[in-house]
């Protein structure tokens, strides 16, 4: 329910043209933040207190780099893919953020270790 809250909240903070978002703290929403990061979507993810600082990317011209980002699985509809379904977003423009045995990490990153997860968000 915290990641469906915190991908909301990047969402309108990145429509709104917000420089920070501010979500709440937990270890899942850290992790996928991180992997944002690491994907170069967001410039940093940074915690304070109870809450983490997203620090939103945008390009030379003013428009987000995140333009639409959605929660795959949901806790009534979990989505998990095999290593075999993995397939690119986008035809690999955008990106999925997989929950795996190994941790979180994109789909790329699972499609190189050839393993999969849990998807849990896409960005495109």
């Amino acid at each position: 329910m915290e990641l469906a809250k915190a991908i909301s909240a990047i969402r309108n903070a990145s429509s709104r043209r917000l420089g920070v978002a501010r979500v709440r703290n937990t270890k899942l929403v850290r992790s996928v933040c991180d992997c944002l990061v690491r994907e170069g979507y967001l410039w940093s993810a940074t915690p304070s207190e109870s809450m983490l600082d997203v620090q939103l990317k945008y390009g030379i011209s003013g428009d987000p780099v995140i333009s639409e980002i959605r929660n795959v699985s949901v806790p009534s509809r979990k989505r998990f893919c095999s290593r075999t379904e993995l397939r690119p977003v986008l035809a690999g423009i955008g990106c999925a953020v997989i929950s795996t045995n190994q941790g979180v990490m994109s789909d790329t990153e699972a499609r190189r270790r050839c393993i999969g997860g849990e998807v849990l968000v896409e960005i495109s």
